[in-house]
């Protein structure tokens, strides 16, 4: 009898999940209209489409600001968030790759591969949030996870995408598109650089140790760039 009233409940919960409804409601759609939605319809859904994924990060900022809960934990939550970004960010794109290299599709297993570790790099969906913040499970944790595997999937993605185009290009021009990755990166490490010190002039933290030190490496580092 336990086993029926929490089969009742899982299923319950299942059904009544808005993400599995709507997505259950979306197939039924698409085989009612035969793949071609009217074009009213469509934009009403698009509109929406994209209300949500600016809802579900502006709630996720919203929750980055309002970090008590976690920071009353301590060592051990910023521990666990560093952690799953970590897994999240470079173990599963190596394991990804791995495992599509072991599956061994033929002439096109290198390019799949390739594709299965830009595909791990890709930041953690804001629905993953929506279901912490739903269920209560540790939102504040996911939340800082989240925001911090997205920005360090950025900078992830981009050098893998650039690492992957080499085996793509003449080996003459190895060198022009190698400044170029350069440019990129020292006009970004400008701009952080000049970020930094700007940050450090107005707290008026520049002027103490040890961040007289941060703030002439980081000055020597912004030169280096622009060099």
């Amino acid at each position: 009898r336990s086993q029926w009233k929490i089969f009742k409940k899982v299923s319950k919960s299942i059904m009544t999940n808005p993400l599995i409804v709507m997505t259950l409601l979306g197939i039924l759609g698409n085989l009612l209209f035969h793949s071609s939605m009217p074009s009213i319809i469509h934009e009403f859904m698009k509109t929406l489409g994209s209300a949500f994924s600016g809802s579900a990060l502006f709630m996720l900022g919203l929750r980055m600001v309002n970090q008590s809960g976690a920071q009353s934990k301590g060592l051990k939550s910023h521990l666990l968030t560093f952690l799953l970004i970590m897994i999240k960010s470079l173990v599963l794109p190596l394991v990804t790759r791995e495992i599509v290299s072991q599956m061994n599709s033929g002439n096109s297993t290198d390019a799949l591969s390739n594709y299965g570790f830009l595909y791990g790099t890709i930041p953690t969906a804001p629905s993953v949030f929506v279901y912490a913040s739903s269920y209560n499970l540790e939102p504040e944790l996911f939340a800082g996870a989240i925001t911090a595997s997205t920005f360090l999937a950025a900078p992830l993605m981009y050098i893998s995408a650039k690492m992957m185009m080499i085996k793509n290009i003449n080996p003459a021009e190895y060198i022009d598109q190698i400044d170029l990755f350069l440019l990129d990166v020292s006009v970004i490490g400008v701009i952080a650089a000049i970020w930094v010190i700007f940050v450090l002039a107005i707290t008026k933290r520049g002027y103490t140790m040890p961040h007289q030190m941060t703030l002439v490496l980081t000055s020597f580092q912004g030169i280096a760039c622009i060099g």
